[in-house]
């Protein structure tokens, strides 16, 4: 997905929380995201939360990156 620039628009902090758990637990998380007004749903693993210029983001453990406004759900709950 493509990681344009837009105004960025943070999480609400449980959710920050629940990304966080499921980094240290390894979990595999199944998240649906939306960028450019494409939505694609994926199994992940996710392996870094961090910000980067006042923009948070995610790594997975296929490499990709995701900036964290642009989850819709995870594990079938929906993101605010």
């Amino acid at each position: 997905m493509d990681t344009t620039k837009k105004e960025y628009t943070p999480i609400s902090c449980a959710t920050y929380d629940d990304i966080i758990r499921y980094v240290t637990h390894k979990a595999p998380v199944t998240m649906t995201l939306e960028a450019d007004g494409t939505t694609e749903t994926k199994d992940v693993l996710v392996t870094d939360v961090y910000t980067k210029e006042s923009v948070e983001y995610m790594t997975t453990g296929d490499g990709d990156t995701y900036r964290l406004d642009q989850i819709r759900s995870i594990q079938g709950e929906g993101v605010s």
